[in-house]
This record gives C-alpha cells, sequence and structure tokens, in this order.
C-alpha cells in the first residue's frame, strides 16, 4: 500500500507543487494533512498516532522538504543542461 501511495497519491501532491513554494503555510499545512491521511489509510494507521512517528516508519520527509528537495534537483538538472531559462525561473521560486 506504502508502494501505492508513493507511484500514485505523492504525485498527485506533487505535481506543480514547486511554485507554490511561496504560498501561505496555511495551503502547505492543507497539503501535509492530505498526505499524513494518505499515509494512515495506506498502512492501516489510527488517527491517534504521531504523524511524526509516521514519518519516521516510512521514511517520507514532509511535503514541503519534499517539494524543496524536488525543485532543488530540478535546478541541478537545468544547470548540467545549461537551461538557462527554466534555471532562472527555478532560481526565483527558490529564493
Amino acid at each position: 500500500m506504502l508502494n501505492i501511495y508513493k507511484s500514485l497519491i505523492r504525485p498527485i501532491l506533487t505535481y506543480g507543487s514547486s511554485v507554490l513554494l511561496h504560498a501561505e503555510d496555511k495551503l502547505w499545512n492543507r497539503l501535509q494533512i492530505a498526505q499524513n491521511k494518505s499515509i494512515r489509510a495506506a498502512l492501516n494507521i489510527p488517527h491517534f498516532v504521531s504523524t511524526t512517528y509516521i514519518h519516521q516508519i516510512t521514511n517520507i520527509p514532509y511535503i514541503r522538504s519534499y517539494v524543496t528537495n524536488l525543485t532543488e534537483r530540478a535546478l541541478t538538472r537545468s544547470q548540467q543542461l545549461e537551461d538557462t531559462v527554466t534555471e532562472q525561473n527555478l532560481v526565483s521560486l527558490l529564493n
């Protein structure tokens, strides 16, 4: 079930989310709640179990740090491919 989450649900949560790096914390909290509920459903874990514990046992990062990491990796790829337009856009998102 966790592999299904990683392959089907997480991409939906993170698709295009690098443009949301400057969004309000309220939006990130909603995305985090959606991620937590998805992981709980995948593992059949009750609601009273700590989210910190869930992230530790599954080794799944919090959504905001995951999106930041994806954006940084995209920046590295654009620099390697010498794609200056994408690089400039990603640098502006990360700053």
